[in-house]
């Protein structure tokens, strides 16, 4: 009754929270021990790496809407007062990961990492922000996302329960666009070997795909695929497919589920949760961690936790002490904690080829398998400096073309040359 009268009213209230809490903590019972340790990647799953034992991404989207067409973003986890606020609903949803997009790298994150840490919850977060950006449409792995990525990276590295960061988030839209996926890969490239270089631990980074029919299946294996040290961590794919009372086979998780069975990275929902029928009753959760998916797929991250206009929202803020919780919210912590996938360990982690062969180009799918090179800021600096000339104010951007094929004709156009020329040609028009 309790239940049923929550789900009718949209309003469940803090005092109501125990039994959710109760529940989460019982579902998420083989894991509570290792609540503040780091997360490692073993083969295609996620695991706790001081005991070995398999780590379920049981995510929510922590961020209010963030779009390049809208610059400005409040960083979830610099306000420790919303954080507080926050976390009996994320904890009475049998929370364990929180998802943000964009995140002020000059703030003070302590105060809600370390809230969330005490309480089992680790961040996957985003590197860019909308200004900053790998896009669709200009795709580019410049001075200034290579700054901004590092800046993200030396600021959450800090915290144990960092457990990976999305180097790009639906930057492939379709096929036509694919030719992007080589600025991705090259970040992640890019990013490992400065974790490396820095001493900082080893955090898993990746990408978040969105669930286009004609490029998802080639860009899991581009992503998978290469040298090791170009080789994404993971992959997330944002999945919409199951709307209503589906099923494995109808809502296309079946097929899903066959296209991605040979990765040997771990693959998740990096957003789900359709809203085409209203309530969600979120009735795919049971599939996500069922046995069905379970070998191949290592959880989700729902879609989200702020209400907006776009109806995707669990709570409604009223204040900043205070949320309303939605039907939505009713549904999605119940079907939450019933969950009890089968746990596996590190050491039982078959022995596979790490990356896959790289997919062919054609119709459908145009990445390259060279990568951009890293960029250097020296190097650009100089090269810059060199110069007696700049592009004039009356040429057209059509033109550069033509004006880099006469100076490939005069000097060695491989590596950084290519790189530096491309950026003073794009900064001599700013």
């Amino acid at each position: 009754m309790l239940f049923k009268s929550l789900v009718q009213s949209g309003l469940l209230v803090v005092a109501g929270l125990s039994e959710y809490a109760s529940a989460a903590s019982s579902a998420s019972s083989s894991s509570s021990s290792s609540d503040s340790e780091t997360i490692e990647v073993v083969g295609n799953k996620f695991y706790y790496a001081n005991n070995g034992s398999q780590f379920y991404i049981r995510g929510i989207a922590y961020q209010a809407s963030v779009s390049s067409q809208n610059t400005s973003f409040v960083d979830p986890l610099a306000d420790g007062t919303t954080c507080k606020r926050d976390l009996p609903y994320l904890v009475g949803a049998n929370t364990n990961v929180v998802r943000v997009y964009a995140l002020d790298n000059t703030s003070d994150h302590s105060e809600c990492m370390n809230m969330f840490k005490d309480a089992g919850i680790y961040v996957i977060a985003d590197l860019a922000q909308p200004k900053v950006s790998i896009t669709t449409d200009d795709p580019a792995w410049d001075i200034a996302l290579y700054d901004r990525y590092t800046s993200v990276i030396d600021e959450m590295q800090q915290y144990d329960n960092t457990l990976g960061f999305f180097a790009g988030n639906e930057v492939i839209t379709n096929s036509t666009n694919s030719d992007a996926a080589p600025f991705i890969k090259a970040a992640i490239r890019d990013m490992k070997k400065y974790m490396s270089d820095s001493g900082y631990r080893a955090i898993p980074i990746g990408y978040s795909a969105n669930d286009d029919a004609d490029t998802r299946v080639a860009s899991a294996a581009y992503f998978n695929c290469g040298e090791e040290d170009e080789i994404a961590d993971f992959y997330g794919i944002n999945m919409y497919e199951w709307c209503g009372d589906s099923s494995f086979k109808t809502s296309g998780y079946q097929a899903r589920t066959e296209e991605f069975s040979n990765l040997t990275i771990p693959i998740f929902f990096s957003e789900y949760g359709c809203n085409t029928v209203r309530p969600r009753k979120f009735t795919e959760i049971a599939e996500i961690f069922s046995d069905d998916m379970t070998d191949v797929w290592s959880g989700g991250i729902v879609y989200m936790y702020y209400e907006e206009a776009n109806d995707y929202g669990l709570v409604s803020e009223i204040d900043s002490t205070s949320v309303k919780t939605l039907s939505d919210y009713v549904y999605y912590s119940s079907e939450m904690a019933k969950i009890s996938p089968t746990i596996a360990t590190s050491g039982s982690a078959t022995a596979t080829e790490r990356g896959l062969s790289c997919p062919a180009t054609g119709k459908t799918w145009s990445a390259a398998d060279t990568l951009p090179p890293t960029p250097l800021a020296s190097a650009c600096d100089c090269m810059a400096a060199s110069l007696s000339c700049v592009v004039a104010d009356d040429v057209s951007s059509k033109d550069y073309g033509d004006l880099f094929g006469t100076v490939c004709g005069e000097i060695d156009c491989s590596g950084q040359v290519v790189f530096c020329f491309e950026l003073v040609l794009r900064s001599s028009r700013q």
